[in-house]
């Protein structure tokens, strides 16, 4: 079982990083480009693991940390070419949200199988989660 390799480009991950720094204080942006920067905080790509299923019948997830690769920034200020790389386990079902532009996400659920990723659909994932979690219930 060998794990998947998976790129999501983060868009304007420069900008997303100098808000944050404005927003703590150590960094000043004007007015219209911390507006601009704002509107990018809650777009950032993400992998998260699919773990089990809360009580209440939610899917329990674990954010995987990515790490970045800059080798494909064509440009000074880092708006484009920045990707986050995951390393995903075979079997591993996985919520993903990948940047599609500046202002627009997709998240889709996904399963690693035979060194591929596959999309499934939600219904797919919450039966993954729940039989996670009643093999964790029979380990107990």
């Amino acid at each position: 079982m060998a794990d998947v390799s998976l790129r999501l480009e983060s868009i304007g991950d420069a900008q997303r990083h100098k808000y944050w720094l404005h927003q703590s204080g150590k960094a000043k942006m004007g007015e219209q480009a911390a507006r601009g920067a704002a509107s990018l905080m809650g777009k950032k790509p993400f992998v998260k693991l699919v773990v089990g299923m809360s009580p209440k019948g939610r899917p329990v997830k674990r954010e995987i940390v990515g790490f970045k690769d800059y080798t494909s920034v064509q440009s000074g200020i880092g708006q484009r070419g920045v990707f986050y790389c995951y390393s995903l386990r075979e079997g591993g079902m996985y919520l993903i949200r990948e940047q599609i532009s500046q202002k627009r996400t997709k998240e889709y659920w996904a399963f690693v199988w035979k060194g591929r990723i596959h999309r499934v659909s939600e219904a797919v994932a919450l039966d993954y989660a729940s039989r996670a979690r009643d093999a964790q219930a029979s380990f107990s």
